[in-house]
């Protein structure tokens, strides 16, 4: 979150903070449908219901199927968050205002 706002002009941090919790939220949600809809893929059965020859073992085998992606897709989440690395903070500079980094200088 810090580094995505640090990115913003002060005078546009509401909107920018609005925008972020907004795509924040979505992305949320579109992440717990993509996976659930993997889940069910990795079940392979109708999507409304389990077949009859559907046990246990079948579901434990999508879940973990499952779990696999999910700690790919968090360890490759890991390596960009470090690639991305910090950001500085802001300076102020002579006349008060922050917002510029020592790199805007």
């Amino acid at each position: 979150m810090d580094t995505v706002l640090t990115r913003v002009h002060p005078n546009d941090a509401g909107a920018g903070s609005g925008v972020l919790n907004t795509v924040t939220q979505a992305g949320m949600a579109f992440g717990v449908a993509a996976i659930g809809a993997l889940y069910r893929g990795f079940l392979g059965t109708h999507p409304q219901s389990p077949g009859p020859d559907t046990n246990l073992a079948d579901f434990a085998e999508a879940f973990d199927r499952t779990a696999y992606v999910l700690a790919a897709l968090a360890v490759g989440t890991a390596l960009l968050a470090f690639r991305l690395g910090r950001v500085p903070a802001a300076v102020e500079d002579g006349e008060g205002t922050a917002g510029r980094t020592g790199a805007d200088r």
